[in-house]
């Protein structure tokens, strides 16, 4: 019976070391720098080529957490690193990285380039490209810097 034990137990420990392993596998490192993973910049209105600070506007967010929003309002500040994994989990699960996002209609009113770059894999989207995914991570984001 002891043996019976001992060799549930060993199977079990083995179960749990692939478990834990794949969970460490499947989680992003967070890096404690100042790179950029997500950049965004967009124009909309009648100017898409003035460029006017009433009709335009991007946004940079860095894998320190320090952001920086420019549109009609700047802002500027800084996500905890719990909400800043959150982002980067929200865009790794949402599969935009090996999304297609070149089948789409150019908006006449409205362009918008996202760039993020996750594990030194980059990717530009241009808006509507993808567009449900993108609402996604933005939703995200926002939750996280008007807490």
């Amino acid at each position: 019976m002891n043996k019976q034990i001992k060799i549930f137990l060993d199977i079990l420990g083995i179960i749990l070391l692939i478990g834990i392993g794949y969970y460490l596998y499947k989680q992003p490192p967070i890096k404690k720098s100042n790179e950029t993973f997500y950049a965004m910049s967009a124009s909309w209105g009648d100017c898409l080529v003035e460029k006017s600070p009433s009709c335009s506007g991007n946004a940079i967010i860095k894998t320190n957490g320090g952001y920086f929003i420019n549109d009609s309002e700047s802002a500027d500040g800084k996500i905890n690193t719990a909400d800043t994994k959150e982002i980067i989990n929200t865009v790794i699960n949402t599969g935009i990285m090996d999304a297609n996002c070149n089948d789409f209609e150019k908006l006449p009113d409205y362009t918008a380039t996202y760039t993020f770059t996750i594990n030194g894999n980059s990717k530009t989207i241009e808006y509507p490209g993808c567009g449900d995914l993108l609402d996604e991570i933005d939703n995200v984001i926002e939750s996280k810097i008007n807490k």
